[in-house]
């Protein structure tokens, strides 16, 4: 007989009591140099031909077409300047690190043309480590550049590039080391752009936050982050698409696929991993993990693959990487799982605030959406107050989903709706 979900929510009630984000038993800590630029590790430009020819490529069933190459080619028509810089942030162990991120802008706004109207912060999408944004020639995720008047800052997350691990450790939904992380790339690029560039900054421009996926989740930790440093009043617009807000909806989403293939039980330890490498739980992972986890060696393997690599070798059952205490119909799971379910709770991006301008926010999700349940962003917008769009561009397709999103950012989605009538719904 089929075992009934154990809603996270009811365990953690029972067993723990949490306030926001941060544990009860520390105290909020942040270094004093934290958010400090370093230096340039690398500057490049890139041309549009450059630009296009990589979209194109990470996209070809959508970008391909002759009429689609032209919008792009009105959309993307400037020399992009691309910086890498390394900064300081918190990290787990309560000291600092360095840390990688990029800064993007067009030339017009390098030579003065066009007037710097907004920084925006870029939060990338979950990714394999050695896929870190700083790694490449031109993330697609950096296309919010292509908007009049933006520098874009994107970060690194902990764990990738510069702060990169032996054992490839990420605080994924973490949401203080998210917020912490994002937050000090923008002041960083903030003083890099002052002191090192001759584009005219003040230092009080206006702040865009945008972010799809995990990137939806890191856009609200930053929110919140910015908030609490006193950012309120310059933050003028926040978009998130498809962003794990609720945790705990989020791994019920993974015990539903329980008796069923699913083809991404990769992401099951990478969140165990992240939340416990975050909030630095001690506890035993052969109480977390089934067994079948160990047998194969692929708990040896987190430490020395990508993220990519543990789908396939993980296979496609769920209960042959969840800990049997997870899928109970009654009862108490294990100690080690109270203890994950309640830092999982406390890093639930629902529980760690409230925007003070929820005007300014939009959230997009796409209601079949098949990797982060729509109920996020639906439990998000009814808790905090702001707006949800609906995504139409391919329903169970997550990753279409994105490129909807970002051509929603730049004002391209109407026209190019007209072009893309192959993955719009029937």
């Amino acid at each position: 007989m089929k075992k009934k979900l154990l809603l996270a929510a009811s365990l953690v009630a029972a067993f723990v009591i949490f306030t926001g984000c941060a544990k009860d038993d520390e105290p909020e800590y942040t270094p004093v140099n934290a958010g400090e630029f370093v230096r340039v590790t690398s500057s490049k430009t890139v041309t549009p031909q450059d630009v296009i020819g990589q979209l194109t490529a990470n996209f070809p069933e959508v970008l391909a077409g002759e009429q689609v190459q032209l919008m792009l080619g009105l959309l993307i028509n400037q020399d992009i300047t691309v910086t890498r810089i390394a900064y300081l942030t918190e990290s787990p162990d309560r000291g600092t690190v360095e840390a990688s991120g990029i800064i993007a802008y067009a030339s017009s706004i390098a030579d003065g043309t066009t007037p710097l109207e907004q920084i925006v912060s870029v939060q990338h999408g979950t990714c394999d480590i050695d896929q870190a944004p700083s790694l490449q020639d031109f993330p697609v995720e950096l296309a919010p550049v292509f908007r009049q008047g933006n520098v874009v800052v994107m970060p690194d997350y902990l764990g990738y590039g510069l702060s990169r691990t032996k054992d490839l450790q990420h605080p994924y939904m973490h949401a203080r080391y998210t917020g912490t992380a994002c937050a000090d790339m923008l002041q960083a690029a903030v003083s890099y752009l002052k002191d090192k560039t001759k584009i005219k900054i003040t230092g009080n421009e206006p702040i865009g936050l945008c972010g799809y996926s995990q990137g939806g989740q890191a856009t609200i930790a930053t929110l919140f982050e910015l908030q609490r440093r006193g950012y309120t009043s310059r933050i003028n617009e926040v978009l998130a698409g498809a962003g794990p807000y609720d945790l705990p909806a989020v791994f019920n989403a993974f015990r539903d696929w329980y008796g069923k293939d699913y083809d991404r039980c990769g992401y099951i330890p990478f969140t165990i991993r992240g939340i416990i490498y975050g909030d630095s739980l001690d506890v035993d992972m052969h109480n977390l993990y089934a067994p079948m986890v160990f047998e194969s060696g692929m708990a040896d393997a987190f430490n020395t693959t990508m993220l990519s690599d543990w789908h396939e070798k993980l296979g496609r059952d769920v209960s042959k990487v969840m800990h049997p205490d997870f899928l109970l119909t009654d009862g108490q799971p294990n100690a080690d799982i109270q203890k994950f379910l309640a830092a999982l709770e406390r890093n639930s991006i629902l529980n760690c605030g409230t925007p003070a301008r929820p005007e300014t926010i939009t959230l997009f999700h796409e209601p079949q959406d098949e990797l982060v349940p729509y109920a996020c962003s639906v439990n998000a917008s009814r808790q905090w107050g702001c707006r949800l769009i609906d995504l139409e561009i391919a329903p169970d397709n997550h990753m279409m989903g994105g490129v909807e999103f970002y051509l929603r950012y730049l004002g391209f989605w109407e026209l190019a709706k007209k072009y893309l009538p192959s993955i719009l719904p029937k």
